[in-house]
């Protein structure tokens, strides 16, 4: 019988598993990683094209030129698209970031062949109908509008202007940029920006040979719309530092948004400055959650993490409070970075933090399906599956007196604090 008295051992998995993939070139130069395959007769292919929020001079031209792709296309209208879609039990999704495009199409196997021609139509050939861009952009208005209310997005986005400066595209967009959005102008930059020489295609799950090839005779036999890729060239202002309060009336709470820029994934740094921020406030048992929300009963949730782009990362810590003690829990929040740079870490608690990254890592890995969500974000930033191998090694052998010159490295330097409520 078995006897409850007694909790069983835990034993915790030492190495993270980093996933193999495959790599084709198809004739049109395209780049196809295959990932492991498996059992279920589950499909996903995504296709990346290299474009995105800081590709345009409105950040909101890339977001909505991929939101209006199954509005229409040259061969099918809204509604065949979203029948096909449904008859086939499939998901079709376009999601735009600061540095790329994803369409992603998930699928029976038996059926993921069938809607390759569909996706080819309005990837290739979209035609941004009128009607359903106004739709999409009074909805767009009106949540931006709901948003502009809650004053910790109001603190974020302060934050990264100060950080980044007011129009560059790592900041948020203004309501202003939804009005200058017109047909023509995501035709054109759809026409500028989604081609051949400017995709990759990601294909997971159960893989066949046959689906591969059929890949390639329509996406990847001959290029198109091919066109010379211009990079868009952001200059950075300084970033502001100490205090600014955003006095936002009859608001009950204050949004809190503490911030500085760091450094990218690409940076040696990076591995020690993403583990110190996960002990600062990376998860539940972190030393903000603990003191702040768990000690001083200042807030229901406070949460610390690095935001990563191709060559410019910024780290920022969010949380929002009463009004009355906004001040107090800009102070505390200080004293945990303090105590950060002046004493070192116990080795349980970085064993935590080891243990957290490997499972949470692990998870990610547990199936193809996730698996591509993993090589996206690698690929958007240059990198490949070794970041985690080094990773992993960093995990093992980094040390509390190596995080604690981490946190003296770059947290002594001033920090940008913003408050936002009617305080």
């Amino acid at each position: 019988m078995l006897d409850r008295l007694n909790k069983p051992n835990i034993i915790f998995e030492n190495n993270i598993s980093v996933p193999k993939t495959d790599k084709t070139t198809f004739s049109n130069c395209i780049d196809c990683y295959i990932l492991p395959s498996t059992q279920e007769p589950m499909c996903r292919i995504d296709w990346i094209i290299k474009t995105g929020k800081q590709n345009h001079e409105n950040p909101l031209v890339p977001v909505f030129t991929s939101a209006m792709l199954k509005e229409g296309s040259k061969d099918f209208t809204a509604n065949e698209i979203a029948e096909q879609i449904d008859f086939h039990g499939a998901i079709l999704v376009a999601n735009t970031s600061v540095s790329n495009t994803v369409i992603s199409l998930i699928a029976l196997e038996k059926n993921v062949n069938k809607l390759l021609r569909l996706v080819n139509s309005i990837l290739l050939y979209p035609t941004f109908p009128e009607d359903r861009l106004k739709c999409i952009l009074d909805k767009g208005i009106a949540q931006f509008k709901i948003e502009q209310q809650k004053v910790n997005l109001i603190a974020s986005q302060q934050l990264r202007e100060s950080l980044y400066g007011k129009n560059h595209p790592y900041s948020l967009h203004k309501e202003l940029a939804y009005y200058e959005i017109s047909s023509d102008m995501l035709s054109n930059f759809h026409s500028e920006t989604y081609c051949s020489n400017n995709c990759t295609i990601v294909v997971s799950g159960y893989v066949s040979d046959s689906l591969v090839k059929n890949i390639e005779q329509i996406f990847g036999s001959q290029a198109w719309n091919k066109k010379n890729i211009i990079e868009h060239t952001w200059l950075s202002e300084t970033p502001e530092t100490g205090c600014i309060h955003i006095h936002h009336k009859d608001s009950l709470q204050t949004g809190i948004a503490i911030g500085q820029l760091s450094v990218p994934n690409n940076h040696p740094d990076s591995y020690s400055m993403q583990i110190l921020t996960c002990i600062l406030g990376g998860y539940f048992g972190s030393r903000l959650n603990k003191s702040i929300r768990e000690d001083k009963g200042y807030t229901y949730g406070i949460s610390a993490h690095i935001s990563s782009y191709l060559n410019k990362a910024h780290f920022s810590i969010n949380t929002r409070t009463k009004n009355e003690v906004a001040i107090e829990t800009v102070a505390a929040i200080q004293d945990e970075i303090n105590n950060l740079m002046l004493s070192s870490v116990s080795y349980e608690e970085l064993q935590t933090v080891r243990n957290l990254y490997i499972t949470n890592i692990g998870t990610a890995f547990e199936h193809p399906l996730y698996i591509s969500d993993a090589l996206i974000g690698l690929l958007a930033n240059n990198l490949d599956f070794s970041y985690y191998t080094r990773f992993n090694q960093i995990l093992k052998t980094i040390t509390p007196t190596e995080l604690q010159n981490t946190a003296q490295k770059y947290w002594s330097k001033p920090m940008c604090e913003i408050l936002v409520g009617d305080f």
